[in-house]
């Protein structure tokens, strides 16, 4: 929408303030505008509702620097608008100034402290959490009634039906359904029957002393007999063979908690899984529950935040062996919205040629060809040789060629070059680039038909070596 530039009539010198004021918003000049706006507002009170709707002409359209100069013009005349602070610290995150915002919110809940949106927002600060006020508040309270910790389950394989820890799980559609199943917690029977099966573990753990699964697997087997000490132990040995191990470490740290009521050394183990794997959604949990026993419920909160954040984008899933499962499902059965959130949500732990191959396919089959060509290229980036991104790169070049060939027996030689000197900057092939030489030859353009020619024998030479 257009900047108002004609505002109501209003006194000649306040017209001129305000007018002065939004061209040097256009211009960039956010302080200057800031002070003529407040002078605008001094002389006719009435500029301050134009300034709130040109306000929030700036915040619909994501004209985020514009938006904070506005609001902290406003905020001159409107000191105690708490509202206003919180939206202006919305602002703030998007131009990435996450210390203002961090102000900002603060100042709004000094004025108000039961205010939510802010309360929440400034929670989603320390990770970045790019979801605001009631989407926030709705997202992160999905996940704030976990009340149990998550741990990992047995490393290795066992036919027989051992007892083992049951974790809370989210249902699949956890963004569309914004429901958690029941809370489900280790059963007494499962504590029972894990008694029997000890005195084998314990006889595996003798046999092979230097096995780090093997030792976890022990702790696992203690831990759902409720053996806390015991189970600390096996954990210990297994940390000690294979130090920091985030499988280890997530239900040592547990333990720890649990059986040996020391919070602040499980809360150092977590913080350490962070640091290495800073979207490791169970320990995020973890973290989000351990600071409810804490009792520091601010901390509490901005763990679940993230946590919220972290989910919805992988759509309930904790496990990254679950997402990989769920995304290739998706794009199996082309939902491709679901499989590309899941696919970006992977790629923000780890970089994998697959899936940026496959976001690039999706973006292919929605008509967005330059984006998915950015991303095969990427995926060779990591891969130089990444076979079905080559493929889709030919694929595309040699849907330009044949274009290409059409103009070229229209007699189009024009058109026909500037396809194909897309289609070599996009892939360089050696078929495309004697084509080019032989229709500037035709042309009469030596010059760049010996260039293109060179070209066609380096890729050859290339290719062979």
């Amino acid at each position: 929408m257009a900047e108002s530039t004609s505002p109501p009539s209003h006194s000649q010198e306040a017209a001129q303030h305000w007018q002065t004021a939004v061209q040097n918003m256009a211009k960039k000049l956010y302080n200057r505008a800031m002070l003529d706006l407040s002078e605008a507002i001094k002389l006719d009170r009435s500029y301050l509702e134009e300034a709130h709707k040109q306000f929030h002409r700036y915040l619909d359209t994501s004209q985020w620097e514009k938006t904070v100069a506005m609001g902290l013009g406003i905020l001159r005349s409107e000191p105690k608008n708490y509202q206003l602070m919180n939206q202006v610290g919305n602002a703030y995150r998007h131009v990435k100034q996450a210390p203002k915002a961090v102000r900002m919110y603060q100042e709004a809940l000094k004025l108000r402290p039961d205010y939510q949106h802010a309360r929440y927002n400034l929670a989603g600060c320390q990770f970045n959490v790019m979801t605001f006020d009631e989407a926030l508040v709705k997202q992160t309270r999905r996940v704030e009634r976990f009340h149990v910790y998550r741990r990992m389950g047995y490393q290795r394989h066992y036919k027989d039906d051992i007892p083992t820890i049951k974790n809370q799980e989210l249902p699949r559609q956890f963004v569309l359904q914004q429901h958690l199943e029941q809370q489900a917690e280790v059963e007494e029977t499962d504590a029972e029957g894990a008694e029997i099966w000890i005195p084998r573990f314990e006889k595996q753990a003798q046999t092979h002393p230097d096995s780090w699964e093997v030792q976890f697997d022990l702790g696992v087997l203690y831990d759902v007999a409720r053996f806390g000490e015991l189970a600390i132990q096996a954990y210990e040995k297994a940390a000690q063979l294979s130090p920091q191990n985030t499988i280890i470490e997530t239900n040592l740290g547990i333990a720890y908690a649990v059986y040996g009521e020391d919070l602040e050394k499980a809360k150092e183990m977590f913080q350490g899984i962070v640091k290495r794997e800073r979207a490791h959604r169970i320990t995020v949990l973890n973290l989000a529950i351990l600071y409810r026993h804490l009792k520091k419920p601010f901390s509490m909160l901005k763990y679940f935040t993230y946590l919220g954040e972290l989910l919805a984008k992988s759509h309930g899933l904790f496990n990254i062996q679950d997402m990989i499962v769920a995304a290739d499902q998706y794009f199996e059965e082309r939902l491709y919205t679901k499989a590309a959130d899941l696919y970006q949500a992977l790629l923000a732990e780890e970089d994998n040629p697959d899936w940026l191959y496959r976001i690039g396919v999706i973006h292919q089959k929605q008509r967005e060809v330059k984006i998915a060509i950015d991303y095969w290229h990427r995926a060779l980036s990591f891969d130089a040789a990444h076979e079905d991104s080559h493929t889709a790169l030919q694929a595309y070049v040699d849907g330009l060629e044949a274009e290409a060939q059409e103009l070229m027996d229209d007699n189009f030689l024009a058109d026909a070059v500037s396809i194909l000197e897309q289609a070599v900057a996009v892939y360089p092939l050696v078929g495309t680039c004697e084509m080019l030489a032989d229709i500037y030859d035709e042309m009469g353009e030596q010059e760049l038909a010996d260039q293109f020619a060179a070209k066609a024998v380096s890729l050859a030479e290339e290719k062979r070596s």
